[in-house]
């Protein structure tokens, strides 16, 4: 759990450079947007500007015009008694300015026409309160834009008051001043232009349209500027794609710059993901071979303890499972009819092999499995797809139900014949690569030699057994001497016997002239350079003192062995207890030299 953790957290910093760049970029990309609709933004506004400003002139031009009408034409008249000159000058004037309609004389409270150029009511389209007199410029009134019947035509009226010398109002002289004049040749192209009356924010020209919201003013796709020295707002907005042209402008070489650097990224993450897949495959291949070859040792290591060959086989399928993670592990081998009966068996899908028919007979489908393969003909047999596997195919339901997906069956040997098969299975179909196919050749041969071993061993016990019987039942003392040093090796019972020794253990390991002084005599000692020397040598009578006091006379011959023990050689030494015929030949010798009956020596 912690190295899948770990694993994940590796891998979430790995694309977290990625991430933030790509968050990054499209941050930048937002604030480029940003800077466009800024700079659009930025655009709208000098257009209102410039735009408002022709306004303004076009306003104040016209207030200074009407100015000189009252001052140069009208003069200080009655407006109800204008002379025919004033009269024709004032029509002439709006014959040469088609932007107005009419030139009309107001009396001084702007509540009636006195004169007009124009043949009207004398009742004015605008009431005086319906004028706003213009900051710093207080004789000159602006009022609303309204669609006027009489003229046909949306107009802004404009008055301007006459005063005499003591201020007092003499007329007005008003003007309805043609919208479309007004605004003629403003909407720049690429912006859409309108003009909006600060007073009751109505847009002009669109007297019905009614108030303009405040919220308009500032939308995202418009900018609203007044017009310096007028009640007015200037409006400009643009389509959205006017914003889209413009960050579109050099997009093409950011988005190639930034997908580099993005590549570059993503590359490097790529290339550190993938060798950090390569070091985790690399760790978990070596850790893998490490319990494979941690089950070889410990394989090797029961091969040394096992007691017997049921034991070995137990043992090694307890291994396999335990340190390399197998499945299931058996042993079997066929019986006389053909059925493999299963000698040994382990792992956590035990259970498959109950009820299992396995056969080594080719011609039965039981007899086409793997297994039986092995054991005919004599070699490993590796299945990486065991469920989809042909061969397979009765087992497949059985397979499919305990998970298992590979398999290798391998033949193990008795004798250099084929005497079991060992059959791993395993849960991952691709766990039996090339690597893991030689550790478990490795594997086989050397359970093949553990039982040659346990064989060998079996039949060193039965000889020791033998050679142990042999020698203890014989009369003669057979004893082992290593030299230099001529220390006892191996001796029997009867060895103890006649050196009248309580035991031969009390023999094994001593010098032989503690066991018995008289050996090391010059004739022994010249019998023992022979047998070193020639191989053997034998000598018929030695009397010597045994461990127990008493005296003896021993018949010796010894054998030289050949051995590889380096520096020492061994030699056997057998021995007879001669005492009792050695005693028989001196009362011969006596008998033949003297009287039986008075014991004189004989006078023949």
């Amino acid at each position: 759990m912690k190295a899948s953790l770990r694993k994940t957290a590796v891998r979430v910093l790995l694309w977290l450079p990625v991430a933030f760049t790509v968050i990054w970029f499209i941050n930048q990309e937002r604030l480029d947007f940003e800077e466009a609709r800024e700079v659009v933004s930025e655009q709208a506004r000098h257009a209102a500007l410039a735009e408002g400003q022709v306004i303004q002139l076009r306003l104040m031009q016209q207030f200074q015009q009407l100015a000189f009408v009252a001052k140069a034409i009208v003069g200080e008249q009655a407006p109800e008694a204008l002379n025919s000159r004033a009269q024709a000058l004032l029509r002439r004037y709006v014959a040469n300015h088609p932007e107005i309609l009419a030139i009309n004389v107001l009396t001084p409270d702007g509540e009636r026409i006195a004169w007009s150029s124009y043949a009207q009511s004398t009742k004015p389209i605008f009431r005086p309160e319906d004028f706003t007199a213009l900051p710093g410029r207080p004789d000159e009134f602006l009022g609303q834009d309204h669609y006027a019947k009489r003229f046909h035509a949306d107009v802004m009226s404009m008055r301007y008051r006459m005063r005499d010398a003591h201020g007092q109002a003499l007329y007005f002289i008003g003007t309805p001043y043609r919208i479309d004049a007004l605004l003629a040749g403003l909407s720049p192209q690429g912006w859409t232009m309108s003009v909006l009356d600060q007073r009751d924010g109505r847009l002009m020209k669109s007297p019905t349209a009614g108030p303009v919201p405040q919220s308009a003013y500032s939308s995202d796709h418009s900018v609203v500027e007044p017009i310096n020295g007028l009640p007015l707002f200037v409006r400009v907005a643009w389509p959205r794609a006017k914003v889209w042209q413009l960050y579109r402008q050099g997009l093409a070489l950011r988005l190639f710059g930034r997908f580099i650097v993005l590549g570059l990224f993503v590359l490097a993450a790529l290339s550190i993901s993938r060798l950090l897949r390569s070091r985790e495959r690399l760790l978990e291949k070596n850790a893998r071979f490490a319990r494979f070859n941690a089950l070889l040792a410990h394989v090797n290591q029961a091969i040394a303890q096992a007691s017997d060959v049921p034991d070995l086989l137990e043992r090694a399928c307890r291994l396999a499972v335990r340190d390399a993670g197998i499945a299931l592990a058996w042993i079997g081998r066929p019986d006389s009819q053909g059925r493999f009966v299963f000698l040994a068996k382990a792992g956590a899908a035990v259970d498959y092999v109950n009820d299992l028919i396995l056969s080594s007979d080719a011609s039965v489908p039981e007899g086409q499995g793997s297994a039986g393969v092995a054991w005919r003909e004599d070699r490993a047999i590796f299945t990486s797809d065991a469920q989809h596997a042909a061969s397979l195919s009765p087992w497949r339901e059985r397979l499919q139900r305990f998970g298992l997906n590979a398999g290798a069956a391998l033949p193990l040997r008795r004798s250099k014949t084929v005497w079991a098969v060992l059959h791993l299975y395993f849960v991952d179909s691709a766990a039996v690569t090339p690597d893991l196919q030689r550790i478990l050749l490795d594997l086989a041969d050397d359970l093949s030699n553990g039982l040659d071993r346990l064989d060998l061993r079996d039949s060193q016990i039965r000889l020791q057994r033998q050679h142990a019987c042999l020698l203890g039942n014989t009369v003669a003392g057979v004893v082992m001497v290593r030299y230099p040093g001529a220390i006892i090796a191996e001796a029997n019972e009867a060895v103890a016997r006649i050196f009248g020794a309580p035991s031969v253990r009390e023999l094994l390991g001593r010098k032989v002239g503690d066991v018995a002084p008289a050996l090391l005599d010059d004739r022994m000692v010249q019998a023992t350079r022979v047998a070193l020397k020639e191989g053997q040598v034998t000598l018929d009578a030695l009397d010597i003192l045994r461990l127990d006091g008493q005296q003896a006379c021993i018949a010796i011959s010894g054998r030289r062995l050949e051995s590889d023990l380096g520096d020492s050689t061994l030699v056997v030494w057998t021995v007879v207890d001669v005492t009792e015929r050695q005693h028989l030949v001196r009362q011969l010798e006596q008998l033949s030299r003297a009287d039986p009956l008075t014991g004189l020596p004989n006078r023949r």
